[in-house]
């Protein structure tokens, strides 16, 4: 340390990010780390947004929404779930259906659907990995939003995952903070954060 060793394979980085006109760069520090804090500093680095890994400890209440009910999805339902993705993304349809054929490929993953009737307004990705359930992809559809459907929509879930004993786990940014404090009401606590700081390439 302190013989410049990280300056010189930074630099090396930057020339290699250059040609492929990257104009930024992210440093990826542990919240915990003064050490790593400070280096990114006196690199020109900004703290730009934290990433908090959540676990489920306990106290979610289940919600009652009129109308709404909650299902395992199929491969069936993929054009509507690509619809409902990129629509309240904002990302393209492809992307979409790229994220969505995944899920359903992998024997370890599941997707539930929030509806009003015949009408999908929400869905959700549940990656198992034993007795361990990460909730991934949560998304309401944008005309739905500020009605606690995804409150509730999420509370089923946790309600549903924890009858069955399973230890619950997300991950959000710092920049959703609707998101944070539902999974908070939720019962989610923080187990670790990251945090990510950009430096112009120069």
């Amino acid at each position: 340390r302190r013989k410049g060793v990280f300056s010189a394979l930074l630099g090396e980085a930057e020339r290699v990010l250059g040609r492929f006109n990257y104009a930024s760069e992210l440093f990826v520090i542990d919240s915990r780390s003064g050490v790593g804090k400070k280096a990114a500093a006196s690199f020109g680095a900004c703290h730009e947004y934290t990433e908090y890994a959540m676990r489920y400890v306990g106290g979610a209440a289940l919600l009652s929404v009129d109308g709404l009910s909650i299902a395992r999805l199929g491969e069936d339902s993929i054009d509507s779930l690509v619809e409902l993705r990129a629509e309240a993304f904002k990302g393209s349809r492809e992307d979409a259906e790229s994220f969505e054929r995944t899920t359903f490929v992998s024997a370890n993953r599941q997707v539930y659907g929030a509806y009003f009737g015949d009408l999908l307004v929400g869905a959700c990705s549940l990656g198992f990995e034993g007795r361990s359930v990460s909730i991934n992809g949560l998304v309401i559809a944008q005309a739905r939003r500020g009605r606690g459907l995804g409150q509730a929509f999420l509370a089923a879930i946790v309600f549903m995952l924890s009858s069955g004993g399973y230890e619950m786990l997300l991950d959000v940014n710092s920049e959703n903070v609707n998101a944070f404090h539902i999974y908070q009401k939720l019962g989610f606590a923080v187990r670790r954060s990251v945090d990510y700081h950009r430096r112009a390439i120069r």
